[in-house]
Formats: structure tokens, sequence, C-alpha cells
């Protein structure tokens, strides 16, 4: 009984740092209501990253706080790159060990979205349940959360607020006498 309580908290452990926030350094907390996202621009043409600012704009901004995505030509192993996988038809994926995010042929703008939520540490907001009657598993979520549904969520204000406590506003400096 005590190795299989053992085993259940190692398990809960392991889960618990999987499904917590995860800081992005390349994320930089410029005033009270203004955040940007340094990404690498390795192999994307001007208009592909114009096109891609909107998106990530679009969704990652509203009335009273502003997300701005920035590019650098710099081949930083720590910078977030895009990988656009050859099959149509994949599942994209961020994958925060070799910092890319791998995108699929016909894609939409809100999976786009969605993963770019990833890239600022967010994890999925969505469940695989076991549905009993119709004897499958199915995905269970919040429609107006964008981590739980890019089709049809948004940025919510707990997005925001998790946002405020990870990457705060620096303190002024003070100039030395």
């Amino acid at each position: 009984k005590r190795e299989a309580l053992g085993s259940l908290r190692q398990r809960l452990e392991r889960d618990s740092r999987r499904f917590r926030f995860h800081s992005e350094p390349s994320v930089r907390r410029i005033s009270q209501t203004e955040w940007s996202l340094t990404l690498s621009g390795d192999g994307i043409d001007s208009r592909t990253r114009h096109l891609m600012e909107r998106l990530f704009e679009e969704a990652w901004s509203d009335a009273r706080r502003r997300f701005r995505l920035e590019w650098s030509n710099e081949t930083l192993s720590s910078l977030f790159r895009f990988i656009l996988e050859p099959e149509a038809g994949g599942r994209a994926y961020v994958s925060r060990i070799d910092s890319l995010v791998h995108l699929f042929p016909r894609g939409t703008s809100d999976t786009f979205q969605h993963e770019m939520g990833h890239v600022l540490g967010f994890k999925d907001n969505y469940y695989t349940v076991w549905a009993p009657g119709a004897c499958s598993y199915r995905e269970e979520g919040n429609e107006a959360d964008i981590m739980s549904n890019g089709g049809t969520g948004r940025v919510l204000d707990t997005h925001w607020d998790q946002l405020d406590r990870q990457y705060p506003v620096a303190p002024p400096r003070v100039p030395l006498r």
C-alpha cells in the first residue's frame, strides 16, 4: 500500500511539473500594459512575418493590453523557430526542448494563435474524458478559452493575470551616485 501511494505521489508531482506555466525567456515586459515576444525570423520572409505579427497581436491583445511580436535574425537556439511540416493534416505542436513550433499545411490562424499561447508558457486547457454512453473518449474544455479551443476561444482575464505574475514590470532603475 505504501509503495502504491509513493508511486501515485511521484506521478502527481511529475504531472504538476508538466502542466504548470513555463516562463519564456524571450518574453519581455515593456510596460504595465505591454509585452513583447522575440522569435527567430530565420527563413521567414517579411510578408509572412507581417501576417504572423498581425495574427498574434490580434489574439494576444485587447483594449487594455498588448503583446508585440518581434523578430531576430540571430541564430540563437533559445529563440523559438517555426517548422512547416510537409504532410497535411498533422496536429500542430510546440516543442520546448528544441524551441520549435511545428505547423502543418492547412492549419488555421486559430491554431497558430493557440500554439503561440504555448510559446508564451501556457499549457493546453482541455482534457480527454471517457464518455460511457458513446463508449469512447472525447475532448472537453472551455469554449471561451484560447488554450482550450483555438477555434472559438480567446485570451481571457485569467491569461492576463498569469502573464502579470510571470512577467512583472521591472522596477525603475535608480542611477548610481
